[in-house]
Parts: structure tokens; C-alpha cells; sequence
């Protein structure tokens, strides 16, 4: 590793004089210097153990957990949220109830007041002078006005909440799904890169057994040898492209899913139904 570093250096380092010394433009160092760090963090990849590279993935595991937790701090808080907004909905929503019922009684009062102004009317329980009563009913118009525009916008931002928690808890939920595949997939390809090791070991010691390859014995040994590389070859180009495949592309639709659940459910449906007699 230490040659890699020091490789890389001097390759760098040879750049920035040729770059220096000719008629280049600053640009074309930068784009050497960028293809020779590239290269050099490719090969240190490929000479990890693999003990760093679980621990790397094992990290990145831990990362996505974490990350997991925080949105479901997060669904919690704005769970509570609904709830506050539920109760502030239905205290609202009484209170403008409790008044339009006191206000349907106004009219009488007020027609009865504007008969004769010298006299008190009863409204509400209470004796009230004209004015007075005019007064109390202006006021109680404005509660009724006042309260009905903040129903309104409680009652929208409470459907708004709701339907972002409400997807907010499917993509956790998908979430969950997708990290605890990545970690069953994750400790069974280490299965089977151990089961391929011993494997390779014990063709190995085969192919030492089988003599220094002139006899058939060991001939054999050396195209088992082969034929192991190739097949763990292969295996490791499949694992790759499996794990870079976007894994929508794997899954069915949700569309599809409900498609195909209500043929399924049509088809008990039909066969349960008796024979209709001609």
C-alpha cells in the first residue's frame, strides 16, 4: 500500500513539472491530477482486506439504522402533533355550535327590541337593554366570523399533516423492508465467500497432493483450479450487478400488486359461487 501512496505522489508530482515546464493549460493538471487519484483509490480498494471491506458495509448498515430511527422521531412528533390539532379542530367546531345556537334565538330579541326600545328583552338567559343587545350580538358575530376562519385553516392544515405522515409512514415502512433485505443479503454473501475459501483451499490441496503437474492427478488439480477461479469470478460479476440493479426494478408495482390480488380474490369469488341450474 505504501508503494501505491508513493507511486501516486510521484506520478503527481512528475505532472505538476511537465505540466509546468510546457505550454499546457493549468486545466489539463487538474484532470491528470483527478485520473491519477482516481486510479490510485481503485487499486487501494482492490488490495482492502476483506475484513475492511464487511466493516465498511457494516458501517454503512449502521448509518441507514440510525437514519431509520430519526424518521421515526420524527412520524412520532408529527403523530402529536395530529392530535393537538385534532382537539383544537373539535374545541373550535364546538364553540361554533354552542354560538349559532345562541344566535338563532337573536332574531326574536332583536325584532322584539326594535319594536319597542324602551323596554328590556330577554335573550340568552339575560335581560338586556336595546343597545346592550345589539352590542352583545355584533360581538358574538365576530366570535362566530373569527372562529370559523381559524376552523378553516386548522381543519387544512390538519388533512395536509395527515397525509404526510401518512406517507411518510409508508417510506419507513419500505424502508425498513429494503435495509433488512441489504443485511440478509449482506451476511449471506460472507457465507458464501467463506464457503468459496475453504473451497479454494481444499482444491488447493488437491492440486499439491496431485504431484508438480506432469502426472494426471495433477493436471486435473490445476483445471479444477481454474474452473474455481472462473466460477467465484463469475459469481462476484453477478453479486456486483445484482447490487447495482435499482431495486424498483426488481419489485412489482403497487399497481400490479392490486391488480393482481382482486384477480386472485375474483377467481375464489367465482369458484365458490354454486353452478346456476339452466
Amino acid at each position: 500500500m505504501k508503494r501505491i501512496v508513493l507511486g501516486a505522489g510521484s506520478v503527481a508530482g512528475g505532472l505538476i513539472l511537465v505540466v509546468a515546464l510546457s505550454s499546457r493549460p493549468l486545466a489539463d493538471l487538474f484532470g491528470y491530477a483527478r485520473a491519477t487519484a482516481d486510479t490510485t483509490v481503485s487499486e487501494l480498494e482492490t488490495s482492502l482486506p476483506d475484513a475492511v471491506r464487511d466493516q465498511k458495509v457494516q458501517n454503512q448498515l449502521e448509518d441507514a439504522r440510525g437514519e431509520l430511527i430519526d424518521r421515526r422521531v420524527s412520524l412520532s412528533l408529527a403523530t402529536g402533533q395530529i392530535r393537538d390539532l385534532q382537539q383544537e379542530v373539535s374545541r373550535l367546531q364546538a364553540a361554533i355550535e354552542r354560538r349559532q345556537t345562541i344566535l338563532a334565538d337573536a332574531w326574536p330579541a332583536m325584532e322584539a327590541a326594535a319594536g319597542d326600545r324602551s323596554k328590556p328583552v330577554e335573550f340568552a338567559g339575560s335581560s338586556w337593554q336595546p343597545d346592550e343587545l345589539g352590542a352583545e350580538v355584533d360581538r358574538l358575530l365576530s366570535e362566530q366570523d373569527r372562529d370559523e376562519v381559524q376552523l378553516k385553516v386548522r381543519a387544512e392544515a390538519l388533512a395536509r399533516l395527515e397525509h404526510s405522515v401518512q406517507e411518510s409512514q409508508s417510506a419507513v415502512t419500505d424502508m425498513d423492508t429494503r435495509l433488512q433485505q441489504v443485511q440478509t443479503d449482506f451476511e449471506l454473501l460472507k457465507m458464501r465467500r467463506e464457503q468459496a475459501q475453504s473451497e479454494s483451499d481444499l482444491l488447493d490441496l488437491l492440486a499439491t497432493a496431485g504431484g508438480s503437474g506432469d502426472s494426471t492427478t495433477g493436471r486435473l488439480a490445476n483445471d479444477l483450479t481454474e474452473l474455481e477461479q472462473q466460477v467465484r469470478e463469475r459469481e462476484a460479476r453477478n453479486s456486483a450487478r445484482r447490487e447495482s440493479a435499482p431495486l424498483s426494478e426488481s419489485r412489482p408495482s403497487r399497481l400490479s400488486q392490486s391488480y393482481e390480488r382482486l384477480e386472485r380474490l375474483k377467481k375464489l369469488h367465482e369458484q365458490r359461487q354454486p353452478a346456476v341450474q339452466p
